[in-house]
Formats: structure tokens, sequence, C-alpha cells
């Protein structure tokens, strides 16, 4: 397994100031709609144009497909070794430890240290969940966590996570994945809080 360097961007700032931000989001994804232009190549009154990122690729982050995302900053095929360990990894297939079958999902793997030697442990905290981008507004406000999971029927969905629902014990926030189909372990689940604070982000994004 190759883990590449988590891709953290800076703020995208829009090419025009003038131009109003639209609060209201999309239907299929709940996400606020990007990078909108007219046939003049001006943005449109209710979008913000975020430079360098082709219309494809915006339509591709936003909108929920049956594919999984390429990122390779945190997926995994194969467990760590125990010298790498703490850390996290996500399956999106069945993977094997020694000669147990195991799920695909979010782990947390933690270290077991004896007098003789250091052992991986395996925690599965909740089915595959990816933190695409780390979101926030024009005026540096909001942020939230731009998620892509998958639920029990292989359906992949997105979410901008508002952080605001990582305060107290995050019932509300499991409450929500729950309901859009995130599968999540209850004798796991306080660590999925710390996952989604401390994975690595792919991008950061301005709404």
């Amino acid at each position: 397994m190759s883990a590449s360097t988590a891709r953290r961007g800076i703020q995208l700032k829009p090419e025009s100031t003038s131009a109003p931000l639209n609060n209201g989001s999309t239907e299929s994804t709940g996400s606020t709609p990007l990078n909108g232009k007219t046939k003049n190549g001006r943005p449109k009154a209710d979008t913000v144009s975020l430079p360098g990122l082709p219309d494809a690729d915006l339509g591709a982050a936003i909108d929920p497909a049956d594919e999984p995302p390429d990122d390779d900053s945190i997926e995994a095929t194969e467990p760590p070794k125990a010298s790498e360990c703490p850390c996290w990894r996500v399956y999106l297939d069945w993977w094997k430890s020694g000669k147990a079958n195991r799920r695909p999902g979010v782990y947390y793997h933690g270290l077991h240290e004896t007098a003789e030697e250091r052992t991986r442990t395996d925690e599965w905290v909740c089915g595959p969940l990816l933190i695409e981008a780390t979101t926030f507004d024009r005026r540096n406000e909001s942020f939230g966590r731009l998620l892509r999971f998958r639920d029990s029927t292989n359906r992949w969905h997105e979410w901008n996570m508002p952080m605001l629902m990582l305060k107290g014990d995050c019932a509300d926030l499991r409450g929500e994945l729950l309901f859009m189909g995130l599968e999540i372990d209850p004798k796991h689940r306080a660590r999925l809080p710390h996952y989604l604070i401390y994975g690595p982000p792919r991008d950061a994004r301005a709404t």
C-alpha cells in the first residue's frame, strides 16, 4: 500500500467579490452550487467561481456516483505494519488480517504493546467514509467537511457536514449519517468524531 501526503488546500477566493452567495443547496446532494457561468463567461449572481477547478471536476465532486472516489491519501487494500500504528485506514473492499476476513470501512489501527512484542489492533468504526474537503464560506466561517460515504446498499452519498455537529456527544451527527445509510459500530462510535477531525481532507473549498 502506498500512502501519499494529505492534500490540504488553501482557501479558494471567488473571481468576483460582487457576486452574492446562494445559501441554498442542490436537490441531489445538499451542497451549495459552485462555478456556474453565463454564456459570456462571467459568474452567475447566485454562484461563486473557483479558479483552477474545471467544471467537470466540480460536478464529479458534488454529485453522488456509483464509483468510489479517486483518493490514495488514506485508502488501503492491506493493513499497516505495527510500526505504522496508530493510524486510520479506509478499506473499500473486504481485506485479510491473518486468516480473518475484515469488512470494508473505516478502521482505527491501534497498537498493543507487551514486554515481548508490539501488535496491531483493528477497530472497525463505520462503513467506507472519506473526507473529500474542508469547506468554509467567503468570510472564513461556517466550516465543514465534505464527506463521501457508502451506504448498506453500496450507493455512494455526499454530504457537507457542519463542523458544529462535532460538539457534545455527536448524537445528532451519528443520527444524520445513520439516516443516510452509513453503518456505524455502536462499540467504537466514539472514534468517529476523532476521524472526522483528524482525518486528512483531500481539498479545501469555499462554499
